[in-house]
């Protein structure tokens, strides 16, 4: 069996609390919310997986977290990701700042990860929150989403790997390991 897998960053408790409060005042657009037990930073999307490769990936997590010191994220701003000439979002997540040891910490997974990989020189950080039902928007006519101030830290402790279950109907995003930094 296949599942769909990720190597992300846990987000803490308090950052959850925070970004569900400002979510909480996006009810009014026509949104489909993620679940706040789903909100992580995603750092390798790995795809289809079968299952028989998960406790290889595990394994490569534990070996590479070893030579990765603990770091803090900034966040800056909750904002809607445009595609194109679009003049509606089409997710809306927070962003941070450019992280040198959130790159170095891709560069690395991603090496692990895929053949052929070439390094990124910038990474800023993400966690999406909501994509757009688009038809919905345009029909309602909202316009673009305004970016929000969503300025504090996170402590990167450790990574994890997720993958996609489905509960209730509603597919979510859950970890299955995670690895402390050293």
């Amino acid at each position: 069996m296949n599942q769909k897998a990720t190597i992300g960053i846990p987000v803490e408790p308090h950052i959850i609390k925070l970004l569900h409060k400002q979510v909480q005042g996006f009810k009014h657009l026509p949104l489909r919310v993620h679940d706040k037990e789903t909100y992580h930073v995603p750092l390798v999307q790995l795809g289809w997986v079968h299952e028989d490769a998960i406790n290889d990936i595990i394994a490569m997590i534990d070996d590479v977290v070893q030579d990765v010191d603990s770091f803090v994220l900034s966040w800056e701003q909750i904002q809607g990701v445009h595609r194109g000439d679009d003049a509606f979002s089409q997710n809306i997540r927070v962003q941070g700042a450019p992280s040198e040891e959130l790159r170095d910490l891709y560069n690395v997974l991603a090496a692990e990860s895929f053949d052929g990989h070439a390094d990124v020189q910038t990474f800023a950080p993400i966690i999406n929150l909501a994509q757009v039902r688009a038809k919905r928007w345009e029909e309602e006519r909202c316009g673009k989403f305004e970016p929000l101030s969503f300025s504090c830290d996170m402590d990167v402790m450790e990574i994890a790997l997720f993958v996609q279950t489905e509960e209730d109907g509603k597919k979510l995003f859950l970890p299955i390991h995670t690895a402390v930094l050293s």
